[in-house]
């Protein structure tokens, strides 16, 4: 089934598939969901001084990004990595990785930071580091996806 969805969102125009993406966030951040319990509680724990409706709003925000995210999971992962460099429009700190020397890059795990792995193995050998799904579907999923190319 999670196949199913990811391929759905990998045919949509981008802009169709944010919508759907932050509808989903707008909807997780309706419910008393897990993912709404956690980004609460981190904005709680972050942002102290803000007002519970200042918060909220932070929550909200934070997952209809994380709706996106999910969305643009599938787009990414289901389409070409040359498609995905298409979307690339502004980098910085490239010199870096020109050198013949191995790079460590460190990559926050928000946004679209699946594109960025993508993206560099078009031009160098990529690894990466990451804790394993529970799911074993969905783990050969992901592994297969990321090491396509």
């Amino acid at each position: 089934m999670i196949k199913f969805i990811l391929t759905f969102f990998s045919i949509l125009p981008l802009r169709i598939n944010h919508f759907i993406g932050a509808m989903i966030g707008r909807y997780l951040s309706l419910t008393n969901s897990d993912s709404k319990k956690v980004v609460s509680k981190n904005i709680q724990t972050c942002f102290p001084d803000l007002s519970d409706t200042e918060q909220q709003n932070l929550v909200k925000k934070s997952l209809i990004e994380t709706g996106k995210g999910l969305s643009e999971s599938g787009f990414i992962w289901f389409n070409s990595f040359k498609n995905n460099a298409t979307y690339i429009t502004k980098t910085t700190g490239m010199a870096h990785l020109k050198s013949d020397s191995p790079v460590i890059l460190l990559v926050p795990h928000f946004g679209c930071w699946e594109i960025t792995g993508r993206v560099l193995s078009l031009t160098k050998p990529v690894t990466f580091l990451y804790k394993p799904l529970r799911k074993s579907e969905q783990e050969e999923c992901l592994i297969s996806k990321r090491q396509q190319g």
